[in-house]
């Protein structure tokens, strides 16, 4: 069996003093490529250097809309932003733009200045023909709205929590559906609906570690090895074994982000 946790951030400093045993660890359980995800110009920048660093990893690069401000306020610092993530995306093993999107639950950036940043974001990455991970958070209408205007563009809705006609725009556009450990909540009955409901081939798994560790590990830090208990549920939900869930969702990967199997 094969896994591939296709949203991490490795980067975050919970795993400064551990990061080789938590690597190991993923290995062990089946967990043998993961994606670490950028959500900033310097988170980024290290999580290309970790995979170049690492050869089960990948990277993707891009700006998280809690940091929109920083750097769509205003012309000059977008501009620079997206000079950085355009010579980034270039580097060795990355394979996306994002963490990218909208996020109405904190506020922490206007919405104005996220739609600003993701509208960049979006047209850089069909520009540089990369997909995208979008980052959706009670944003479900203006999001749609937003990539409607970006022709041919592609990627994943990672840690999906929204609407069912959410759902339904993003698999008519092709997108891939990323199944986080909100899967596995007490409290998560009609998302495990909806995602039982979601076809095969447009399927991810990812932990979003160090966020999200699924139930039996909640309020621990995630790491990738337990992306296994999200194949585990989603197996359960579509009649189908452990093993087949790793199988199916690594083949997705390896389509969506365009991958070289097995490395």
């Amino acid at each position: 069996m094969r896994f591939l946790d296709s949203h991490c951030h490795l980067d975050d400093r919970r795993y400064q003093a551990d990061l080789p045993e938590v690597l190991e660890r993923a290995q062990l359980a089946g967990v043998t490529t993961m994606l670490t995800c950028g959500t900033s110009l310097a988170s980024s920048a290290e999580c290309t250097e970790l995979a170049a660093q690492h050869p089960a990893l990948y990277a993707t690069v891009g700006v998280h809309p809690h940091e929109a401000e920083k750097v769509a306020a205003d012309g000059e610092s977008l501009a620079y932003a997206l000079s950085e993530l355009t010579r980034l995306a270039k580097q060795p093993r990355v394979v996306a733009i994002g963490e990218i999107g909208l996020d109405y639950h904190y506020d922490f950036a206007r919405h104005e200045t996220q739609h600003v940043l993701l509208s960049a974001l979006s047209a850089l990455a069909v520009e540089l023909d990369l997909p995208v991970v979008l980052h959706n958070r009670e944003s479900d209408d203006d999001m749609m709205h937003i990539l409607d205007d970006v022709p041919h563009i592609r990627g994943v809705l990672h840690c999906f929590s929204g609407s069912q006609k959410l759902l339904d725009w993003a698999l008519t556009h092709g997108f891939y559906i990323g199944v986080a450990g909100t899967v596995t909540f007490k409290n998560a009955e009609l998302l495990r609906s909806m995602l039982g409901a979601v076809p095969h081939e447009h399927i991810l798994i990812e932990t979003d570690a160090p966020y999200l560790a699924p139930l039996g590990w909640r309020g621990k830090r995630n790491e990738p090895a337990w992306v296994v208990e999200i194949a585990a549920m989603l197996g359960r939900l579509h009649g189908l074994s452990v093993g087949e869930v790793g199988e199916i969702t690594y083949a997705n990967a390896v389509r969506c982000f365009g991958l070289c199997d097995g490395h």
